[in-house]
């Protein structure tokens, strides 16, 4: 009796190490996938990803569309991989969202759309500090934190300046208009 139990014992834990062998070998086999359509992303060989691959993959394609300046794709999947992405990518998920903030506000900069921008660079701004409490020592997200800091009080001049042009006639108008004086008599 001793022997049928340590026999069907056995064998329940080849079968177990055979199906755990096999399900790492499948793994392995997925990974080299990935790791090629990465690379086929990466020299500008885009193809459809489905929504059933992995997170590594799906971070790529984000970043692939996000190279070809479909914003809103791009941020369809970053949204996704928000909540899906183990940890060890978020960083970089919010580095990339990050990014994608920040060339939407260039843009619309370049277009003289400033009230459109601020809140975009805001959004760049909040995606970076959002890695660097992730990973602090991730140095291109604190430079793009840094250049969209000193991005924003540029589009505040620039629109101060452009207000400033309407009111100065407003201003000198003013200026010229007899009244009390301010200060002692």
């Amino acid at each position: 009796m001793m022997g049928r139990w340590l026999y069907t014992l056995s064998i329940g834990l080849l079968l177990g190490g055979l199906a755990l062998v096999a399900w790492s070998a499948w793994q392995w086999r997925q990974g080299i996938l990935d790791a090629e359509r990465i690379t086929a992303l990466q020299h500008g060989k885009g193809a459809v990803i489905e929504s059933g691959t992995g997170p590594r993959l799906r971070l790529a394609w984000a970043v692939y569309l996000l190279g070809k300046q479909r914003y809103e794709d791009a941020l369809d999947v970053f949204s996704d991989l928000l909540t899906t992405a183990p940890p060890h990518l978020l960083p970089w998920v919010y580095y990339n969202l990050g990014n994608l903030y920040l060339r939407r506000a260039q843009r619309q900069v370049e277009q003289t759309a400033f009230d459109e921008a601020m809140p975009l660079v805001a959004l760049a701004k909040q995606s970076y500090r959002q890695v660097l409490r992730l990973k602090p020592d991730f140095w291109p997200a604190r430079y793009n934190l840094e250049a969209s800091i000193r991005l924003m009080p540029e589009i505040e001049q620039i629109e101060m300046k452009r207000k400033e042009g309407k009111e100065t006639a407003e201003e000198a108008l003013w200026t010229r208009v007899p009244g009390f004086p301010r200060g002692l008599p």
